[in-house]
């Protein structure tokens, strides 16, 4: 065998062994909260904090990114976004909540994430098409932060979620994640193109309503999604990254 294809071939293994020991640990913190949440790959319910007098640094932070849409029309998507650290304190504030309605309050949680405001006809391409997500350890949150009629995130359950969960280091592998191991050649092919078609046919999928303080709560990388395709109205967003410590 050349030395470039094993070396090819030991860089998969690792990569791809990585993304079992990463799902390996999230299940584990589930799972030492409660045997439910080990397998409860996705949850939407409502949170309402955006009109909470301690959450306003979400309000001043959608007046911001809207003043700046305001001053320049044509600014890219990627311009109207605030990240917010884990430490600040709206975050700790959230993880507290999150852990209260979805948890019971027994998850000790870590939030960090990004406000973002997405303009009509104004994405990221790979976020209005179904996919995975391609980090196994963390879950994702997604927050309202105003009502809305488009723009609606949708998510397909798994007919076995600990099946779906198990195989998710592999379904979740992007198509960057593949050019960079070499195993695949062009940006505009994948793997995985079919599954995406296939299930993103089911009738089973759910459509999550736009009002302001809804959340869903889901692992990305377990759960085929999409989102945004606003095309007529802003849609501003808290999009998060959780995680159990």
């Amino acid at each position: 065998m050349p030395a470039s294809s094993k070396e090819s071939i030991d860089k998969t293994a690792r990569f791809i062994t990585s993304k079992f020991l990463r799902l390996h640990h999230y299940y584990h913190a589930n799972l030492s909260i409660h045997t439910s949440y080990a397998t409860r790959l996705v949850a939407d319910l409502y949170l309402g904090i955006p009109d909470k007098p301690e959450y306003n640094y979400f309000t001043e932070s959608v007046e911001e990114l809207l003043s700046k849409y305001n001053s320049n029309p044509a600014a890219n998507f990627e311009d109207l976004v605030i990240n917010i650290h884990p430490n600040h304190r709206t975050m700790q504030m959230l993880a507290q909540d999150v852990s209260r309605v979805y948890f019971g309050g027994k998850a000790k949680l870590i939030i960090g994430g990004q406000v973002k405001l997405h303009p009509p006809n104004c994405h990221d391409e790979n976020s209005i098409q179904w996919h995975y997500d391609g980090d196994p350890l963390y879950q994702k949150i997604i927050i309202f932060l105003q009502s809305g009629e488009e723009g609606h995130f949708y998510y397909i359950p798994p007919a076995n979620a600990f099946s779906q969960l198990l195989y998710s280091p592999l379904t979740c592998i992007t198509k960057d994640e593949l050019l960079e191991l070499g195993l695949l050649r062009s940006q505009s092919i994948t793997p995985l193109a079919d599954i995406y078609s296939l299930q993103s046919s089911s009738n089973d999928k759910v459509k999550v309503p736009i009002v302001r303080g809804q959340s869903v709560l889901f692992h990305g990388s377990s759960i085929l999604h999409k989102g945004g395709n606003n095309k007529h109205s802003l849609r501003p967003v808290f999009q998060g990254l959780v995680s159990i410590t």
